[in-house]
């Protein structure tokens, strides 16, 4: 079947989605399946898909375990897969997704593979609002139809840019190239309708976007700054924040204390001060052990 969308993209994520211009790990093809046209592969099967959904939900909460992660994930997929699925269920599939491939794998492969499907299943949310859908059917641009969506489809914008953004970054330069428009596009309209969802993940990932891009294509280091601290007041307790910042912008503005500091404050920090993403707070506290680890390949100079 011939692919759908074409769509056109610089620099994520991610938070978060941090695009940086780089090698390649997938090869040259920057085009990908589309949530936003396809329908339900299977009928109707609710009685088995409420069963599926409060077992995924159990699994979902228990995530931190990796098994339980793939469990959740192997679960939401089928209910996805029918028509009894939700926007709900898609956007949780699609932040699923993202966190088994930023938190836990480390082949660039099976990212890439993860990552192309929480786009996929994020257009699918998006595609749950009607009339955003059928301006897609009538033949409009994506990023002119974004216009449409509202506080509703926050979720599924923010999750659908954050995976799109590490998809392009790993695939390489044309998938960059070409989905630049698009991840900005939706990161607008995700930090317009709610700057604070996901603990500040637009201005967080804005943040990061700043830091990653050379400024030929966009790069701003004060604009990244300026995102990272808004980020920060928003959810000063996110771990991902200081982590994102420490990688990106620390390095670029040749502060080692600034790096030190940011990633010590997440190493000491309690993961349990927000009990509704432990998971991935001891996941960025991983992350920011092992950067302090490598903190002079980081500032060679020093």
């Amino acid at each position: 079947m011939k692919r759908g969308l074409t769509r056109v993209f610089v620099a994520f994520v991610p938070a978060l989605v941090v695009l940086v211009v780089g090698s390649s790990a997938g090869g040259c093809a920057a085009k990908r399946r589309s949530g936003l046209t396809e329908t339900a592969l299977e009928p109707p099967m609710r009685p088995r898909a409420e069963t599926w959904l409060v077992d995924a939900e159990a699994a979902w909460q228990e995530r931190e375990d990796e098994d339980r992660l793939l469990e959740a994930i192997l679960l939401y997929k089928k209910i996805a897969q029918s028509s009894a699925a939700s926007r709900d269920v898609l956007v949780r599939l699609s932040r699923a997704l993202y966190f088994y491939a930023d938190g836990y794998l480390r082949s660039d492969e099976e990212r890439i593979r993860k990552y192309d499907q929480g786009t996929y299943y994020g257009e699918k949310a998006l595609a749950q609002n009607p009339e955003f859908k059928a301006l897609i059917d009538g033949g409009t641009p994506v990023i002119d139809a974004l216009g449409v969506l509202g506080e509703g489809d926050c979720e599924a914008l923010y999750w659908t840019a954050a995976n799109l953004g590490k998809w392009a970054k790993l695939k390489g330069i044309p998938a960059v190239l070409r989905n630049t428009g698009l991840f900005k596009a939706m990161l607008a309209k995700a930090d317009a309708l709610d700057d604070s969802y996901n603990y500040g993940g637009p201005p967080r990932t804005w943040g990061a976007y700043y830091s990653a891009a050379p400024a030929i294509v966009g790069g701003d280091l004060e604009k990244s700054r300026a995102y990272f601290d808004r980020a920060m007041e928003i959810a000063p307790d996110y771990f991902a924040t200081r982590v994102l910042m420490a990688e990106l912008y620390a390095p670029k503005v040749h502060d080692r204390e600034l790096f030190v500091s940011l990633l010590t404050s997440v190493v000491e920090g309690d993961p349990y001060v927000l009990p509704d993403v432990v998971a991935e707070q001891k996941v960025e506290q991983a992350k920011a052990r092992n950067l302090l680890a490598a903190v002079d390949q980081y500032f060679p100079d020093d």
